[in-house]
């Protein structure tokens, strides 16, 4: 029985290191995991960042389109006023209906009078 015993202890200490060589094995692998998922986790990040100002770039951007549409527009709009003032001082201050109505149809198109 001693030498059943002495094997029997002799397997058991194998498996425990075996066992122990596995854990440590599983253990620097779990590690080098974390290492690389804190890597991609930074590297996210970092790309997050980047995109976040370029968004802020971009919105400014947007505003600055916009405002500049806003300027033109109102700048056309002036204009159309003054070229309608100026129309309508050379047809004798007389305003033009929009809807057809006597005072610019007549003017126009003297033959065209409503009945």
């Amino acid at each position: 029985m001693d030498r059943m015993d002495t094997d029997s202890t002799s397997g058991s200490a194998q498996t425990v290191e075996q066992a122990a060589l596995a854990g440590a094995a599983a253990i620097q692998r779990i590690i080098a995991e974390r290492d690389n998922l804190r890597g991609l986790a930074q590297s996210q990040q970092s790309e997050i960042t980047r995109l976040r100002s370029e968004n802020d770039v971009s919105r400014r951007r947007v505003l600055e389109i916009r405002q500049n549409y806003l300027e033109l527009a109102t700048e056309v709009l002036s204009r159309f006023e003054k070229f309608d003032e100026a129309l309508r001082k050379a047809m004798d201050n007389t305003p033009v209906d929009r809807f057809g109505g006597e005072n610019g149809v007549s003017r126009l198109c003297p033959d065209q009078r409503p009945d």
